[in-house]
């Protein structure tokens, strides 16, 4: 048991598998990285700082009150895992990020047979003659976006009473150009401040690949309390050559301040 846990000075740690963490705070900072392993946190205030990145693994237990992305960081997911908090206070400042951007399938249920010809779907349609249908709930979703050759989007579940975004929380696709579905955000909060964005979007496409770009993934806000309309997309790839142009279905977005499928993890 420790007052405080203090990662500095581009520190690398993985915590022991299954361990237990008490402590007053946790705090990475200076380009410091931290990946949890099915660890029990009991640490009221978390706090990533200074370009710092604390990765997770959806098996975390968490009895913790406050977590701030701050200075450039990033909170992201090991692979096909959900990133998964609920938390009474989540802060994300400009700049900082939470992320499951390239953490869902290789090969999904989105996955085209012929990947030389079709896009990855999800909550959108891939482009191409024979891409697949779109799966998942567009009010409720869970589901990881699907891979061709690299992987779609991930999935991203927050239950928060006070949500301030001023950052960026993303479930998109890996890396640009690689015809990939957009992933999962799904949040239910009391209350959502700030001024930053929600993205669950596609990949995109690039010669000699043409108009097969990966669908849009899905997000779904829903709040009691706001202080601006959450600036929330799940857009489909494009085709850029010489330009950029549509290449695959949007995905679905849903924002509803009154109404929620449920108030616990669903």
């Amino acid at each position: 048991n420790l007052n405080n846990i203090l990662l500095t000075g581009n520190s690398k740690t993985t915590a022991e598998d299954g361990a237990v963490l008490n402590a007053a705070d946790l705090v990475l900072d200076q380009n410091s990285s931290l990946t949890l392993l099915n660890q029990t946190l009991n640490i009221p205030t978390i706090t990533v700082d200074e370009g710092s990145v604390l990765t997770l693994t959806e098996s975390e237990s968490y009895f913790v009150d406050t977590l701030t992305i701050t200075g450039n960081s990033t909170v992201t997911v090991a692979p096909e895992k959900i990133l998964y908090l609920d938390l009474q206070n989540l802060i994300i400042n400009s700049g900082s990020y939470l992320e499951a951007n390239g953490k869902g399938y290789l090969d999904g249920p989105g996955t085209p047979d012929d990947v030389s010809l079709n896009g990855a779907s999800y909550g959108g349609k891939g482009g191409g003659p024979d891409a697949k249908p779109v799966y998942g709930s567009a009010t409720a979703p869970l589901d990881f976006g699907s891979g061709i050759n690299r992987r779609g989007g991930g999935a991203i579940r927050l239950i928060v009473e006070n949500l301030e975004n001023d950052g960026i929380i993303s479930a998109n696709y890996g890396v640009p150009g690689d015809r990939t579905s957009g992933g999962s955000v799904y949040v239910t909060a009391g209350t959502i401040t700030g001024s930053g964005k929600f993205e669950a979007n596609g990949g995109s496409s690039v010669w000699p690949n043409g108009l097969t770009a990966g669908g849009g993934g899905r997000v779904a806000l829903y709040f009691e309390n706001s202080d601006y309309v959450p600036n929330a997309t799940a857009t489909g790839g494009q085709f850029c050559f010489s330009g950029c142009n549509p290449a695959s279905e949007d995905g679905t977005v849903v924002i509803n301040p009154s109404n929620p499928p449920c108030t616990v993890d669903c």
